[in-house]
Formats: structure tokens, sequence, C-alpha cells
């Protein structure tokens, strides 16, 4: 006969207060409920947002895209400011060692 190779999940209140395992336990079901209150909370959104979609689908998501492209614009103008800010500062350095002059 073949035994269950599955380990059986302790919980926290089964374990005593100064034993080592406590902690974890608490973390893992700690997780496994947040796990399921945004599972939960994604289901319930889901459902209350299924009818708003009926009524304009592609405008809505026309404009999520638009909204997506500027925040994604912006962003990337920032990266490009940023980076030659950087490569400036970095030309601007020079350092000096033994007569010798790095750039």
């Amino acid at each position: 006969m073949y035994m269950s190779q599955e380990a059986r999940v302790i919980r926290s209140s089964e374990l005593d207060i100064d034993d080592p395992q406590l902690s974890l336990a608490q973390v893992l079901e700690h997780a496994e409920h947040v796990r399921m209150a945004m599972s939960y909370w994604q289901k319930q959104n889901n459902n209350r947002k299924a009818p708003q979609h009926k009524d304009s689908p592609s405008k809505e998501l026309a404009e999520l895209i638009n909204t997506n492209a500027q925040k994604i614009a912006h962003k990337v103008k920032v990266a490009i400011h940023l980076n030659s800010r950087e490569v400036a500062s970095m030309d601007s350095c020079t350092l000096t060692s033994g007569g010798h002059q790095y750039k």
C-alpha cells in the first residue's frame, strides 16, 4: 500500500507559542488569506464591470489604450531625459591619477 506523499499542512493554531515553525505557519496562513481575499475581490470587481463593458467596449478600450500610450510616452521621455543627464554628467567628470587624465 502506498502512503500519500503530500505533507499535512500544520495550522498555526495547532502549534505552541515557542515552536520555531509558528512564524512560518502564520506567514503561510496570512498569504493564503490574502490570496483568497484578492481572488474574491477580483471576482466581485469583474462581476461589477461586466455590465459596464456591454455598453461600449470598443470606446472604453480605445480610451484605455490612449491613456496607457500617453503614460508610456511620458515615462519614455523622462527616462531619455534622465539618461541624457547621466551621460552628460559622466562626460563632464574627469579623473586624474599620476599625471594621466581619464574620461
